[in-house]
């Protein structure tokens, strides 16, 4: 969830307390058309939750799986390469020993497709050399194993896509949802509450002090506009999984120079607060991956922008 948004149902959530106060739900009895917009709202926020709740738990869980069949497949296919480059050196096989020079560090950094086709070629070569390894301490089940554990990657390796494409659906759904909840508080309840600002001043207060409480780290989209500034948030992932790049580093850039620079937290968000209006690009950059560079983005007073950007592993 983006720090607008969680900020946003902070928000809420205050809005709703000050309506579950005992003597303000007195009055909210008495009010027909109030009490049915406060309720459609209630329930719009808990949907909200539940979104939130259902997209954490689904993207983790396909992720998870996937990264323990990875770790698995290059935990193995590493010390099998190791077994055969040893093997190699003593026996001064030079052309096995520049095939199969695979740390596991530098299989690591390989796209799925290409750690699937490494790993192949290391089971093949082991294969080949069975009776020898044996000597090394690779034997019968370890290569069983490692075929095993590759045939269940490959069967799984295109779950990232999968997990991409439900972020994709839960963040979309969050924005409609979250559209619908601010339609509703706008349009319905801020005037409904107006009509009650003579008759319960108390209640009217403390109401306008929770809806003040919003996102923009404490700014109203006025404030915003008065000060000349906007928001830009970047979601940074990796390619590869859709896995946040914790503490990757973006800077933004105006005329070429850096302005300002955060670091992707484990959200994956990068939040670049109080933006002058202006003109910028964005340089993500994060070591054993590649540098990326958006393309120049407008910021203008009151803008709040979010863009999603993700890095490919540095194979090189």
């Amino acid at each position: 969830m983006r720090t607008s948004q969680e900020n946003r149902l902070n928000m809420d959530n205050n809005v709703i307390s000050i309506f579950d106060d005992k003597d303000n739900a007195l009055i909210i009895a008495t009010k027909l058309q109030l009490k049915d917009s406060i309720n459609r709202f209630k329930t719009g926020v808990g949907n909200i939750k539940t979104t939130i709740i259902n997209k954490e738990s689904e993207i983790s869980g396909i992720t998870k799986s996937k990264h323990v069949l990875r770790n698995n497949l290059i935990h193995i296919s590493a010390i099998t390469a190791a077994a055969l480059s040893a093997y190699a050196h003593k026996n001064k096989n030079l052309e096995l020993k520049s095939e199969i020079s695979f740390s596991q560090n530098r299989l690591n950094k390989l796209t799925d497709i290409l750690l699937i086709e490494k790993a192949n070629m290391i089971l093949s070569k082991a294969n080949f050399y069975a009776l020898t390894l044996f000597e090394y301490d690779i034997d019968a089940s370890e290569l069983i194993t490692l075929g095993i554990t590759l045939e269940d990657f490959e069967n799984n390796y295109n779950t990232p896509t999968l997990a991409i494409e439900r972020a994709k659906y839960y963040t979309e759904l969050l924005e409609e949802q979250f559209t619908t909840t601010n339609d509703i508080l706008t349009n319905e309840i801020d005037p409904l509450m107006f009509v009650l600002s003579d008759e319960h001043p108390k209640f009217y207060s403390l109401y306008i002090n929770a809806r003040n409480i919003y996102d923009r780290r404490g700014k109203s989209r006025k404030q915003l506009i008065e000060e000349g500034i906007g928001i830009v948030s970047l979601n940074v992932t990796a390619t590869i999984d859709a896995s946040p790049l914790e503490g990757a580093v973006v800077d933004m850039i105006a005329n070429n120079t850096v302005v300002a620079s955060v670091d992707v937290d484990e959200n994956a968000e990068a939040y670049f607060e109080e933006v002058p209006a202006g003109k910028y690009t964005f340089r993500v950059s994060q070591e054993t991956y590649i540098t990326k560079q958006t393309a120049e983005i407008s910021v203008s007073p009151g803008d709040e922008l979010l863009f999603d950007i993700s890095l490919d592993a540095d194979i090189s």
